[in-house]
């Protein structure tokens, strides 16, 4: 009886070793960040939501004049001892069914800090490439933080607003 009893456990334990291998697997595959079935911010095909740099994209620092709809960084500071990564913190506003501003500029290995906050109703800012979505009530401000691993033009936009096909959306740039 104890051997039928230590054969079933050994069996039972193997059979959820192998779920757990199978889900690991899956989630791999498809990943949190895919909506186009297994595409990371770090695949060369393109997405939906992602595009190349364009030309001429200057990081902005501190205290620099920047574009309209761009966001310039309220503070940015060393990321790491050994390497150049900056910490870039920056505010958007979600007001009127658009952000702004509209557009974030880093480099890749920066970490991204947004205050995100909601003024006239619920939005959420969703970032598919990154594998994030924030949801905020009206008058709240939460954060998104996230480091740029990859060069290119990443789409980010209010799911509930109407998603892909909504106008409240915009970009986070990150380049080399």
């Amino acid at each position: 009886m104890n051997d039928f009893k230590n054969k079933k456990n050994i069996l039972m334990i193997a059979g959820i070793a192998l779920a757990v291998v199978v889900v690991a697997a899956i989630l791999f595959l498809v990943g949190p960040g895919s909506k186009s079935g297994g595409q990371h911010a770090g695949d060369s095909n393109k997405s939906l939501t992602r595009s190349d740099v364009p030309e001429g994209i200057k990081v902005p620092e501190m205290g620099e004049e920047v574009g309209k709809g761009v966001a310039a960084p309220e503070a940015v500071a060393s990321a790491s001892v050994t390497g150049n990564n900056k910490y870039r913190i920056f505010s958007i506003a979600a007001d009127k069914n658009a952000f702004s501003p509209d557009t974030i500029i880093a480099n890749v290995g920066d970490v991204v800090h947004i205050n995100f906050t909601a003024v006239d109703k619920t939005y959420d800012l969703t970032i598919p490439d990154y594998g994030m979505k924030q949801i905020v009530h009206k008058g709240e401000t939460k954060v998104l933080e996230f480091q740029t691993v990859n060069a290119g033009k990443f789409m980010f936009y209010c799911d509930l607003c109407g998603g892909l096909n909504s106008e409240v959306k915009g970009y986070v740039i990150a380049t080399k």
